[in-house]
């Protein structure tokens, strides 16, 4: 129904993080996971982010003092 700019998708589980993200890419969209296990590699992903990253799918961990204002949704 939505068809937004972009987005962060929220799962429950670290698992569930990979599989929404492997599918997203399956279906040609720029997208990319953020979970407690990649907690190094949050700035390459935020920086994604801010710039041309269309999906985030992420664990509850992605919003603890995250705050990226031109998210559309």
């Amino acid at each position: 129904m939505e068809n937004p700019v972009s987005a962060i998708v929220f799962c429950n589980t670290k698992s569930t993080v990979h599989y929404v993200s492997v599918v997203l890419k399956r279906f040609g969209y720029d997208a990319d996971e953020l979970s407690s296990d990649l907690a190094r590699g949050t700035e390459r992903v935020m920086g994604r982010v801010e710039g041309t990253l269309r999906f985030l799918v992420a664990t509850d961990v992605a919003a603890r003092g995250i705050d990226i204002p031109d998210l559309s949704m």
